[in-house]
This record gives structure tokens, sequence and C-alpha cells, in this order.
């Protein structure tokens, strides 16, 4: 996260107000899963053109002058390989949905010393299922998620590497 000039959230207790909101949060929530719905959509769409445009695919070889048919006039590959910000956009929405639930529990926990807790800077989801009090009857199937909506947050959504290099 990034630092806030000073004045332009106005000043601590204001700071202290916005990150003890869990209605901030859960709105910052919705706002991420209406971006990936949308995202998830196109993904959709340029999956079916993809599969029309192998369907279809001899009639380029036939057209005169090697004109592109219609369904290769727009990059749908692009559009079926954005998985990973995909993953991202939901990996943020269960983050701050969690964060909501945190912050709900406590809103006045939310900051110390002019920052986030180190709990609401953490993108570690199953961490934050279990600092909300949600990790009692997490499945492996959702640990699984959880974990690998969490890798996107810290870097494959974000990045093509990691930040650093491990064995």
């Amino acid at each position: 996260m990034g630092t806030i000039v000073a004045g332009a959230l106005g000043d601590a207790a204001r700071f202290q107000h916005l990150a003890g909101s869990s209605e901030l949060w859960m709105d910052s929530a919705e706002k991420l899963k209406k971006s990936a719905d949308v995202l998830l959509a196109e993904m959709k769409r340029a999956e079916g053109e993809f599969c029309i445009a192998m369907a279809h695919l001899h009639q380029w070889s036939e057209r005169p002058n090697g004109t592109k048919p219609y369904f290769c006039m727009e990059d749908w590959s692009l559009n079926i390989r954005t998985g990973d910000v995909y993953f991202l956009l939901a990996g943020l929405c269960i983050e701050n949905v969690l964060k909501g639930i945190i912050v709900h529990a406590q809103p006045m926990s939310a900051t110390q010393q002019g920052k986030l807790t180190k709990a609401l800077r953490c993108h570690d989801l199953v961490k934050l299922v279990k600092k909300a009090g949600l990790d009692a009857d997490l499945s492996k199937d959702e640990r699984a998620v959880l974990e690998n909506a969490g890798a996107s947050i810290s870097y494959w959504g974000r990045y093509h590497i990691p930040d650093h290099f491990a064995k």
C-alpha cells in the first residue's frame, strides 16, 4: 500500500475512521468483485469466439488475398489470457471482505501510529481467515483456493515473476 500525503485524508482521526469502517472495506470488495465479473464475462465471450475461430480456421486460408475473417479482427487471445488478473481481482475482493469482517469486530484496532496494523497490511488470505475467526470449518479445497488467490495478490496476478527466487 502507498502513503497518503498529510491532508489528503484530513487527519489521523479521519484515517482511523476510514481504516476502521467495515462498510468501506466491503464497498472496496464489491467494486473489485464487479470488476472481476466483467473480466470473467469477457474471458468467457472471448473463449467462445476462440472456439468459433478454431472451428472455421480452414476458411481463413481459402479467403482471397489472405484477408482475416471477422473472428480474427480483435485480440481475443489476450482476453482469454487474463485469468491471472481475474484471480488478482477475486483475491483482492476476498481480502477486502475479510478485512471488513476483522475491523467490524474491532474497529479501533485498524490502525496503529498512523499506519494500518500488520493484520490489515497482510495479503495472506489464510491468515486473514484465521484473524477473522472463520478458519474452524475451512476445507482443504477452500484453503487451496485461498492460498492460490493470495499468491495472485502477492505476485502472479500482478507480475510475471515473484519478488525473489526460492528453491
